[in-house]
């Protein structure tokens, strides 16, 4: 029976051979461009029933605290201390709280510490005023890179490197907080003077994922 089928379906094949051609490069265009209209869906939250109460709560908490998603900036220079390079830290740290669908900044020259003295518990910056000499600098650095608590953490133990924390405001999109993601990359880029700087976090990760899928697709 089975050599029957293939018989009659060989037979065909070579009685028909452009039509069937054809018939299999209309159908191949018609998927190509219906694969053009697959969506992407990165957040994991996509993927959830819209029904679950504990997505009611995530949604309150990312209005309040915001997305949770952020943007870890990594600058690196010959000596992140001196003068020039603590104003430059500080200019992007104050520019990118101005930046449409930013929350909070975290970085050194913004940074809270909390000491105590007997009873008494204060807290305070952890730069009081930036450095303006060389003198300043070399002090500023003894003290930080003297602090576990900051050495290898917030600022690399050689003193070349320093983190600025972005944490984003809630996006009702990929797509716009990438776009916020584009605006803190732009200004970046554009204020952080002769330093070098590098994005990673959550939505870095998303991103190259999105584009990713975009290749896939393609």
């Amino acid at each position: 029976m089975e050599e029957i089928k293939m018989e009659k379906l060989a037979r065909f094949v070579t009685r028909f051979p452009r039509s069937i051609v054809a018939v299999v490069i209309l159908i191949t265009l018609a998927l190509g461009l219906a694969a053009t209209r697959i969506e992407r869906r990165v957040d994991l939250e996509e993927n959830l029933p819209k029904s679950d109460p504990r997505l009611a709560v995530f949604h309150e908490f990312r209005e309040q605290y915001g997305s949770g998603s952020s943007v870890v900036i990594v600058l690196t220079g010959r000596d992140l201390f001196s003068p020039k390079a603590m104003a430059i830290v500080d200019r992007l740290t104050k520019g990118l709280l101005d930046l449409q669908g930013v929350k909070s900044v975290t970085s050194l020259t913004n940074l809270t510490e909390f000491t105590g003295e007997g009873d008494t518990l204060r807290s305070g910056p952890v730069i009081s005023s930036l450095p303006k000499t060389e003198a300043e600098a070399r002090v500023l650095r003894e003290r930080i890179l003297s602090d576990p608590w900051y050495a290898g953490r917030l600022v690399a133990k050689d003193g070349r490197a320093t983190i600025i924390v972005v944490n984003l405001a809630n996006a009702a999109t990929l797509e716009e907080a990438l776009r916020t993601l584009d605006r803190v990359r732009a200004y970046v880029n554009r204020a952080k003077g002769d330093l070098t700087a590098n994005f990673a976090g959550s939505l870095v990760m998303d991103e190259q994922i999105d584009r990713a899928l975009g290749k896939d697709v393609a």
